[in-house]
């Protein structure tokens, strides 16, 4: 598999993860509203997913732009 294709499939599994956590996490606060209380305001998870995102995105977007010579 080439570097790119890995790339992009990196940034649909993450992509997908997110959208799984921003379906559930919902779901689960009015399931479990003194379960998860405490945990409700921690950004950790969020703060991990920008910090692989973004530079994943950049290498994406470069490659990207370097393959077909435009910007979008």
């Amino acid at each position: 598999m080439s570097r790119l294709k890995r790339i992009d499939l990196s940034a649909m599994v993450l992509s997908g993860i997110c959208v799984v956590h921003c379906l559930t996490l919902p779901l689960l606060a009015t399931l479990a509203p003194l379960g998860l209380s405490g945990h409700a305001g921690d950004a950790w998870a969020h703060w991990v997913m920008l910090v692989v995102a973004l530079p994943l995105s950049a290498v994406g977007l470069w490659q990207g732009f370097l393959r077909h010579g435009r910007p979008f």
